[in-house]
């Protein structure tokens, strides 16, 4: 499975209301290749959108990164039998989307690990 993601910072992305992949990807945000489980900062690093984090004083670019919207997103093949998305850590405010219909939220705080089981919702 191929996981992309795309970014924002608020001021552009507040009151986008991006549910499907179609609509992230024509949404004219920068969309990357993404790794998951994994890291937005390390992900970003990879495409060459931030510096090496670990190098000199680069790590204060990432406090640019606060104010992002961010989008992981991914083609899943599921055959809507009673399947369930299983989450292990999602960072910080979130809602999931599947198929454009919401179907859950995560609410903790940063690096908080907690499981989640997500119904995945019948096509219609």
């Amino acid at each position: 499975m191929q996981w992309k993601l795309a970014y924002a910072p608020h001021s552009d992305a507040a009151g986008a209301d991006l549910r499907r992949i179609s609509e992230i990807e024509h949404s004219g945000f920068p969309c990357i290749s993404a790794s998951v489980p994994g890291n937005l900062e390390l992900d970003l690093m990879k495409a060459g959108t931030l510096p090496d984090l670990f190098f000199s004083d680069n790590v204060y670019e990432s406090q640019k990164l606060e104010t992002l919207h961010v989008w992981y997103y991914a083609v899943l093949d599921i055959d809507n039998s009673g399947q369930y998305l299983h989450f292990e850590g999602i960072d910080t405010f979130s809602d999931i989307f599947v198929n454009g219909e919401f179907v859950g939220e995560a609410g903790w705080g940063r690096f908080v690990k907690r499981k989640a089981r997500t119904p995945i919702p019948k096509e219609e």
